[in-house]
Parts: C-alpha cells; structure tokens; sequence
C-alpha cells in the first residue's frame, strides 16, 4: 500500500493519482497506525473518495499533544549510508503563532510546542544511540514559545551534548543578546528568518506584527 501526505495534498486542485493508494489530509501519525491495524487485521479501511482519491481525513479539531509522541524508532536504519549519517531532522513544535495574510499554514494549524523535557530526551536520545548530533528542526518557527525554547538550550548545556542545530525564526524583539548567547550555548548555528520586507507598511498590510527595528 502506497500512502501519502503533506501540503500539496491539501490544495484544492489537487486530485491525486491512480499510483497512490491512500491519501491523508491532516496530521498522519493517527491515521497511518489505523491503516496498519486494519490491513493486519484484514478489515476494509475506511475512507472517503473523491474522484480518484481514497482520502482519510482526521476531524479538523483533533490535534496531537507534541510531547506525549513517542521517540522516534531509527533502530533499522544505517545511518553510515546517509549523506549525512550524523544528522537527522526533528520537530519540537506545528503551526505558527502568526497570522500572516499571505500563509496557507497558520490557518489550518493550531499552534503547538513540546516541552523542552521532552525535545531534550530525543535529543540525548539521539545523540547516545545513534551517534547523531546535527540536527534541523523543521518548524515553520523554533521560537513560536521562548520560554520552552530557552529551557531546552540551557538543557543541552547542562547535559553537555556537543550538538549543533538550525531551524527557522520568526523575528522577535524580546530575544535579546543574553538570549543568543544561551542560543549558541545550546548548540544553535544558524537561524533562518522568515522578513518577507524591509518597508513597514508592507509588513502591516501582511498582518506580520512585527517591526522594521526589531528585524
């Protein structure tokens, strides 16, 4: 069985193909065990079809508490084949706190973030089982919870872990010098941030909430 997801999936003249089997609209971890389940357990998946497309849609409001997910499970991966075999992805947080005018993403996600507890066990997670210590957090914003954000780098600090990360920003006033240099500490390399303009009535008729100052 062919099953995908994503973005693309959700746009509205997207209409699938014949190759896939099944299509998830929405958050996947769910709808995949039960696709599992059901295939193991010979039942009939259940599924809503239009045109071609065999659509499983989670109910728009049901949203997964980030930190109770479990550690993900690399244990039949080699990691020697990889381009990068110490480094992996991660996610601590879905959504943004924004709602930029121009962003599909904003509203159909409710914003989310682990706990730093919880970032920080698969971070040491992988770091002593697997060797990884690169890695890109693939959120829309890292720094959506400044606090969670802040407690996780000093986190990985105290641990001593030798890892070096990058992930994407939203530009944010209150994180000041002393907030970077904790930032570093933690591992942080590069943050990549998401200006879109350097005039202010640009950024106001985008609804960014955000200042020419604080960029």
């Amino acid at each position: 069985k062919i099953v995908i997801g994503g973005p693309s999936t959700h746009r509205s003249y997207y209409k699938g193909d014949q190759v896939f089997d099944y299509i998830v609209n929405g958050e996947g971890e769910q709808p995949l065990l039960g696709i599992l389940a059901q295939i193991e357990e010979g039942k009939k998946i259940e599924y809503t079809e239009e045109a071609e497309c065999k659509i499983i849609r989670p109910p728009e409001d049901q949203r997964y508490n980030l930190s109770t997910l479990p550690l993900p499970d690399y244990s039949d991966f080699d990691f020697s084949k990889y381009k990068i075999p110490n480094g992996a992805l991660c996610e601590i947080s879905r959504g943004c706190i924004a709602k930029c005018t121009f962003c599909e993403e904003t509203h159909f996600w409710k914003y989310r973030q682990r706990n730093a507890e919880s970032t920080l066990n698969e971070i040491e997670h992988m770091y002593y089982e697997h060797g990884v210590n690169v890695f890109w957090f693939i959120d829309s914003l890292v720094n959506g919870n400044l606090n969670e954000l802040r407690a996780f780098v000093k986190g990985v600090a105290a641990k001593g872990l030798d890892i070096h990360w990058t992930g994407y920003a939203r530009c944010d006033g209150r994180m000041d010098a002393e907030f970077f240099k904790d930032l570093k500490a933690g591992g942080c390399e590069v943050l990549n941030y998401g200006i879109e303009s350097g005039s202010q009535p640009v950024l106001d008729l985008m609804d960014k909430k955000v200042t020419v100052e604080e960029m």
